[in-house]
């Protein structure tokens, strides 16, 4: 995987509205999926949130969409196509 593979991730907030919001996460590399979750994706999707509606104060999201390649690959994770 190259350094700089990126994956779409997506989330949507009822609090304040935004729904079905893209943001481009670094692609996971051989990490565990929680650590990947924990250290790279939350974090990108809350400074997202926080930019997009800097008054909204929620403690998590209604819903996420990360991408799980077809054919049994590793969530987060890019596949050659």
């Amino acid at each position: 995987m190259k350094a700089d593979a990126t994956v779409e991730a997506r989330y949507t907030c009822d609090k304040c509205g935004l729904k079905n919001v893209a943001v481009e996460v670094p692609a996971r590399g051989p990490e565990d999926v929680v650590a990947w979750l924990e250290k790279i994706v939350a974090p990108r999707l809350s400074s997202d949130h926080r930019e997009k509606s800097p008054f909204c104060r929620i403690t998590h999201f209604t819903q996420v969409w990360l991408p799980i390649p077809l054919g049994g690959g590793r969530i987060g994770e890019v596949t050659k196509q």
